[in-house]
């Protein structure tokens, strides 16, 4: 979703997690960050990532339990490249 700099909600977006690899995932990950910043007026500063865990900070990677595809995947980096924000 994408939120205002008070926290408000102001475009929410989902869907169902793919079957398939990680790259399969991330397509549809990407298609989100695609359509939130679609909704968005450009003023963003950064981008926040939730995900089921566990959740490696210092290396930036995810390894939710539930997307057995995800394991060690630099959701970070790859965000920040589809995006060009810090997050």
């Amino acid at each position: 979703g994408l939120v205002d700099a008070a926290g408000v909600l102001v475009h929410r977006a989902q869907r169902p997690t793919p079957d398939g690899d990680a790259e399969t995932v991330w397509e549809t990950a990407a298609s989100l960050l695609a359509e939130v910043r679609a909704a968005s007026d450009g003023g963003h500063r950064a981008v926040g990532v939730a995900s089921a865990g566990p959740v490696d900070i210092p290396a930036g990677t995810v390894s939710p339990i539930n997307v057995a595809e995800w394991r060690r995947f630099p959701i970070v980096d790859r965000v920040a490249d589809a995006t060009g924000l810090p997050v």
